[in-house]
């Protein structure tokens, strides 16, 4: 099997046990705790090296630049599903060369919804399309153990209630967290 294969299986399998957790479960917090403590490798999907934490100035470089990238532009769905419009496939392109850049970051990918249809709905809607997007970014050569997909649904609406504005992928940077000592080293 390609390590292609793999790594897009691995994006799945995360996917489905992200949206497991943090949705019918509602372990999100332990998720959140034990991710800090494992090591995050670089943007190199099939490296196994582990990059230091990005520093407070380089996160913000980074996060400014896809906040840049993302001015007036917004990643859209085909209707009614979370498969990434084919229209937004040069954004999501921007957006993992952006990434690349990035090394020693950590990356939420934050799915929003408008306030149309019932809460529980929207919040399974964002999830998805917050792991749609993690998978496409996976495709283009980011590391999967950098990216987290957590959806807000309806909770988090932008000034002015804009339903079109509402209904957005958003991208929240931090530096990746320090990879804990091997045992044996002082």
């Amino acid at each position: 099997m390609s390590s292609t294969v793999k790594i897009l299986l691995g994006a799945l399998a995360t996917a489905l046990l992200s949206w497991f957790l943090y949705g019918p479960m509602g372990y999100g917090a332990n998720c959140e705790k034990a991710a800090a403590a494992a090591p995050v490798a670089t943007a190199d999907a099939g490296a196994n090296t582990v990059s230091a934490p990005a520093t407070p100035e380089a996160v913000a470089k980074c996060q400014d630049g896809v906040n840049a990238l993302l001015q007036g532009k917004t990643i859209t769905f085909a209707s009614g599903s979370a498969a990434v419009d084919a229209a937004s496939a040069p954004l999501v392109d921007e957006i993992a060369a952006a990434l690349k850049g990035c090394d020693g970051t950590t990356i939420e990918v934050a799915g929003h919804t408008d306030a149309s249809g019932p809460d529980a709905v929207n919040m399974r809607v964002s999830e998805a399309r917050a792991n749609a997007v993690v998978e496409a970014l996976v495709g283009k050569g980011i590391a999967v153990n950098r990216l987290m997909a957590k959806g807000y649904g309806e909770s988090a609406p932008l000034a002015g209630g804009d339903a079109g504005k509402n209904r957005r992928i958003e991208f929240k940077l931090a530096a990746a967290p320090a990879a804990a000592p091997t045992e044996g080293a002082k």
